[in-house]
């Protein structure tokens, strides 16, 4: 198996980190982290995130070699199965067996249902027979047969007898249900770990299995569009695809707004859907966002404006059917107010209102820097609001990248940063939204000194797995023209260990040359990545990874301006 990579060669970065939550540290002593207490119950969103971890592991996700019976989930917990052949990775030997059963075992164990901790030869009622689990719900109250019409739940143990003998055959973990369909993760399906799909009437389905100790389930997710907080983003035509924006600057003061729309299959040509001029924007004096500002289910696109004399103003693309309305100044700070190059802005429904809002984070002197949220409303936005303060010292804005999106599935956007410290040590620090503002920023993942250097880091937020949740990713930049996509997966409390996703290799991408965009290209409700890559001689392609369960799949180019069609470093995309 090859070893997952970190930004920083044989660090030990994910090893560390996956044997527990990384440790709260302090900007300074008048900084302090909050610290959650964990929930007692189980979290079904964290066997799903288990489960799915496993899957998009490509070093132990299927038996090697292929079709030995040779797996890494019998070997984690049965010792006494015969090992010849199979390698050795991770610390455990591989081991020869049927192993469904031990696959779900592991899922459970490791999302924290306690019976799975207990070892079959100390009385632990689970064990590598796929009816272990039917005996598991027996025994704990938890089992429902498929006939009495139970709605499965995601984490449950789904149990099957291919033949209807009455002898369970296979067991995998529900990773979500409808009314009739019934989605799983199952261990040793075709040899490999998988996703399925079955009927919730299929008589191969015997029943299910309730983990002792289990959350409720997950709430039904906001409305979609692949953001983590239930705005649409950018959609500009609302016919369910994530769109493409991106202002670009052209000579003597004027700027274009194109939009690709997204259609089966790729991207149409990009329109020109808003035209300043001469000499009326200055594309460089433009910082944008995307969001649904007046509640229409139709992305617009907001930007804050650099004036002269510390004066900035935002302005407000609606969109309609074809296009957009000229833009409209919604708010004006007046001269001498706000230095707009003071501020790095976000967007997001931080009041759950369905309306998407605006925030900035803004720098001033001393290291201190201060949170603004602009909450929308009917026909613009409300006055800038004052919603958490750094205080002297405490906080530099420069060495702030910011993001925003539904971390913990509460309906409410919050706000994250990547934080640069000295060391190639970075963190990500989250402001969870609230009602009224936001509770006081806490870590979530600390890279370690020597790990991670944040200038190397361009970030983005998404929901890349479906769970309604709000993930985290970075394009990642390595020497030698080498780029790495790492994803945070959300999870109950904060999130998984990032997982490299896609692996450029040497001499093949080059991030500095990458503008990513995020958005459900293809509908299928998954987050997808995109990135406008700058080529040599005035040409720019547009680059998609579309999301897939557990990963990405490879990147496609799904629009080429070609040469002297289109220069990249005057494209600023949204």
């Amino acid at each position: 198996m090859n070893e997952k990579i970190s930004p920083a060669a044989g660090s030990g970065l994910l090893a560390r980190l996956g044997a527990g939550a990384a440790a709260t540290v302090l900007l300074t002593t008048a900084l302090a982290a909050a610290t959650g207490t964990p929930a007692a119950a189980v979290a079904r969103a964290d066997i799903v995130a288990v489960a799915q971890g496993q899957l998009g592991n490509a070093g132990r996700n299927q038996e090697q070699p292929t079709g030995s019976g040779c797996n890494y989930y019998t070997g984690y917990f049965r010792s006494w199965k015969p090992a010849g052949g199979c390698p050795a990775t991770d610390g455990v030997q591989w081991r020869n067996s049927d192993w469904c059963a031990d696959f779900a075992k592991y899922v459970w164990k490791n999302a924290g249902v306690s019976d799975a901790d207990v070892a079959e030869g100390d009385g632990g009622i689970l064990t590598g027979w796929a009816s272990s689990f039917r005996d598991y719900g027996a025994k704990h109250g938890t089992w429902h047969a498929r006939s009495s019409g139970y709605q499965p739940q995601p984490g449950d143990a789904i149990v099957f007898d291919w033949t209807q003998n009455g002898e369970i055959d296979h067991v995998g973990i529900v990773k979500s249900a409808t009314g009739t369909t019934v989605h799983t993760i199952e261990g040793n399906s075709g040899n490999r770990i998988k996703e399925n799909s079955y009927s919730r009437t299929d008589a191969d389905i015997v029943g299910y299995s309730a983990p002792v100790g289990a959350d409720s389930g997950t709430p039904t997710a906001p409305p979609f569009d692949g953001s983590g907080d239930g705005d649409v983003r950018a959609d500009f035509n609302g016919d369910g695809l994530g769109d493409v924006a991106a202002f670009y600057d052209y000579p003597g003061g004027r700027t274009g707004l194109f939009v690709w729309t997204a259609k089966s299959g790729g991207f149409n040509t990009p329109a020109l859907v808003w035209d300043s001029g001469l000499n009326n924007w200055d594309q460089w004096r433009t910082k944008p966002v995307a969001g649904d500002f007046n509640g229409d289910g139709l992305g617009d696109v907001a930007a804050f404006y650099d004036y002269p004399g510390s004066r900035t103003g935002l302005f407000v693309w609606t969109a309609k059917s074809g296009g957009f309305n000229t833009p409209a100044m919604l708010w004006d700070s007046g001269a001498g107010n706000w230095d707009q190059s003071r501020t790095k802005p976000v967007a997001g429904d931080f009041n759950g209102d369905g309306l998407t809002d605006l925030g900035g984070f803004y720098d001033y002197p001393g290291s201190r820097t201060a949170l603004w949220v602009w909450t929308a409303k009917s026909g613009g936005f409300d006055t800038p609001a004052l919603l958490w303060d750094s205080g002297t010292g405490n906080w530099d804005q420069s060495r702030t990248k910011p993001v925003a999106g539904d971390f913990n599935g509460d309906g409410l956007g919050d706000l994250g940063a990547f934080y640069d410290y000295p060391g190639g040590r970075t963190a990500l620090w989250i402001w969870s939204a609230k009602t009224g503002g936001f509770n006081t920023p806490a870590m979530l993942w600390d890279s370690g000194a020597g790990n991670w250097d944040q200038p190397r880091t361009k970030p983005v937020t998404g929901d890349f797995n479906g769970d309604g949740l709000g993930d985290l990713g970075a394009f990642y930049d390595y020497p030698g023209g080498r780029t790495g996509l790492f994803l945070w997966m959300a999870k109950s409390g904060g999130f998984n260990t990032p997982g490299l996703v896609w692996d450029s290799g040497a001499g093949n991408w080059e991030q500095p040359r990458t503008k990513p965009v995020t958005g459900d290209f293809n509908g299928d409700r998954l987050t997808d990545l995109g990135a406008f890559y700058d080529y040599p001689g005035g040409r720019t392609a547009l680059w998609t990874w579309t999301a897939r369960s557990g990963g990405v799949n490879s990147p496609a180019m799904v629009w080429d301006s070609g040469p002297n069609n289109w220069d990249q470093s005057r494209t600023k995309p949204v």
